[in-house]
């Protein structure tokens, strides 16, 4: 309410939230107000702009005071002033509440060569840009945390940064495994671990028949492997000497034996081999004999045995064998058989045999 006997400053003004005056509405120079955004708002040539709002710093777009490069600070409450340009690579740094700002410099750092670097905290999607140069190391504590690999890391990380070097999984395993050998396993030799050929030693327990093994521990000298189901092996124990090794037939375990030769074997041994070269009796002593004449013998000459005829020499002048009735001797070049006295047959040199009597009706030898 306006003092009695004084009239009123009333300014053009609205009551609607957000609303801001039009420039069509104002002269230059002119105040408006909106009451419930608690904002003034003033016209110049350009048009309407807002010159203050209540709990607000004012919007001016300049202060006064202050050179190029100060920085407006807050000195105490309610008291702006301006901080003044410090030396070139100072920083401003914090002085703690209640205390204003001032510039300084880096703690450890008066101007050169970056030479260490080193940090704490965490950051998210890290960007780095330009070069640092000089020797020295950039170490960063704390952790990168929600950094993406997918979508915030490009390029491929080396070997010598702890990398696959590649950007398949085939790729980086080979990478990893070094020269490839068909055959060969990732083996670790106390120290490093290689490709390897895959040795006696590695190899701890039974290996089962399933896996190309005989799931057996020991043997005995002399034992022979064999099936004795679809999918088991078992041994064959060893015998005498002089067996040998007897096929069961289709389906059935082997065994050691004698070889039968009327069952085991087939074919005709021939003479070469210490056979006669024939199945027969007649065929098997013809074959021994060589050629057959008829009327000759099986003679011994001093070397060989031999098909021939009888030899007078052969034969002794004095009767060899005398019975009571027979007696043979040699006359004439021939061999004479009789009985008694009387002459019942001759034999010949060439072996023809001559019978002169009947030797059935002359009695038994």
């Amino acid at each position: 309410m306006s003092q009695a006997g004084f009239t009123p400053i009333q300014l053009y003004y609205s009551t609607t939230a957000g609303l801001q005056p039009s420039a069509s509405n104002m002269i230059v120079g002119e105040l408006a107000l909106n009451v419930t955004d608690k904002k003034l708002y003033a016209r110049d040539n350009s048009g309407v702009f807002l010159l203050a709002q209540a709990g607000s710093v004012s919007l001016a777009s300049n202060l006064a005071g202050g050179s190029t490069g100060s920085l407006p600070v807050q000195v105490a409450a309610n008291t702006t002033s301006f901080l003044s340009p410090g030396t070139a690579g100072f920083v401003l740094q914090t002085n703690g509440p209640g205390v204003a700002p001032s510039w300084a410099p880096v703690v450890g750092f008066s101007g050169g060569t970056v030479t260490s670097v080193t940090g704490t905290g965490s950051a998210n999607g890290l960007t780095l840009s330009g070069t640092v140069t000089g020797a020295g190391n950039i170490t960063l504590g704390g952790a990168i945390t929600g950094l993406s690999l997918t979508t915030q890391v490009s390029g491929t990380l080396p070997f010598a940064n702890g990398g696959t070097n590649a950007t398949t999984q085939q790729a980086a395993i080979n990478a990893l495994t070094g020269t490839q050998t068909s055959g060969h396993y990732l083996r670790s030799d106390g120290t490093n671990a290689s490709m390897s050929a895959l040795l006696g030693t590695d190899i701890s327990g039974t290996v089962p028949v399933e896996h190309g093994g005989t799931n057996l521990a020991s043997y005995t000298i002399g034992d022979i492997l064999y099936a004795s189901g679809s999918t088991t092996l078992s041994t064959l124990a060893d015998i005498a000497t002089g067996n040998v090794l007897l096929s069961g037939g289709v389906g059935a375990a082997p065994s050691y034996g004698k070889v039968t030769l009327s069952t085991h074997v087939n074919g005709v041994l021939p003479i070469a081999n210490g056979g006669t070269g024939n199945t027969g009796q007649q065929g098997a002593i013809n074959a021994l004999a060589g050629a057959a004449t008829s009327g000759y013998y099986l003679r011994g000459n001093g070397t060989n045995v031999v098909m021939s005829a009888i030899q007078a020499g052969d034969v002794p002048s004095a009767p060899q064998v005398v019975t009571t009735n027979f007696s043979i001797l040699q006359s004439g070049g021939k061999l004479v058989f009789k009985y008694g006295a009387t002459t019942i047959g001759s034999l010949d040199s060439s072996g023809n045999f001559i019978v002169i009597g009947n030797v059935t009706g002359n009695g038994t030898p």
